[in-house]
């Protein structure tokens, strides 16, 4: 089980959402803290130093970025952000 870091970001977050989406997110975490690497939808592997990733939060519209410091343990938050069908740009011209 991995340390999660950062709770910052996803606290920011959960001022501007749902109940629904925050009960999802708390849900999701200890998920993250279990198995980081799986959790992520994207991994960045050619990025020196810790490796980066974004996973999707089931039940929301947010991604989180993330990166898993070994050393420690730790998964350290970096950002979380809310992307939904409606931030899609509009290609129909």
């Amino acid at each position: 089980m991995y340390q999660i870091n950062g709770e910052a970001h996803i606290l920011a977050w959960m001022e501007s959402c749902p109940s629904d989406e925050v009960e999802a997110m708390l849900a999701w975490l200890p998920q993250l803290a279990d198995d980081p690497a799986n959790s992520a939808r994207a991994f960045q592997r050619d990025r020196p130093g810790v490796p980066a990733y974004t996973a999707m939060v089931p039940g929301t519209n947010a991604f989180v970025d993330y990166t898993v410091i070994e050393q420690y343990n730790t998964v350290m938050i970096l950002g979380v952000t809310n992307f939904g069908v409606d931030d899609l740009p509009d290609v129909s011209n």
